[in-house]
């Protein structure tokens, strides 16, 4: 039987999207920031952020381009890896990467409200595997 793995992402878009060329498909990478408030055994309010990198390829990658913007409150929705890489310090570290299959933009103004939404079941290339660090 075949497995799967989806990841449901809401938060806010960190930065302006990227586009790149892989083997003649379009890339668009950005991050999204997940916060989550609570208060510790003081009493005190903390705000825990996680950064999750967003990539969306060819279709997708395309709209998303058109309307993301930082500071957009975003609904994403595909499939999680973790990508493996080595920091400029030369330590090892890993990052959530999500690969957008289907998004819908939601506050903003009340033209990114709109709720644009997309799939894009074949819009991303092969999966890469690679080495991952366990």
């Amino acid at each position: 039987m075949a497995g799967i793995a989806k990841l449901i992402v809401v938060g806010r878009v960190g930065r302006d999207p990227e586009t790149k060329e892989v083997n003649s498909k379009q890339l668009r990478t950005f991050s999204v920031a997940v916060s989550e408030k609570y208060k510790n055994k003081q009493g005190e309010t903390v705000e825990n952020t996680t950064w999750i990198k967003v990539e969306a390829w060819d279709k997708t990658a395309e709209v998303l381009s058109k309307f993301v913007k930082k500071g957009n409150e975003i609904y994403l929705e595909g499939t999680p890896k973790i990508e493996a890489y080595t920091d400029k310090a030369g330590v090892a570290q890993a990052a959530l990467v999500l690969r957008v299959r289907e998004f819908t933009f939601i506050g903003g103004t009340k033209q990114e409200s709109s709720t644009e939404k997309t799939s894009a079941s074949n819009a991303a290339p092969p999966a890469e595997d690679g080495d991952l660090p366990f």
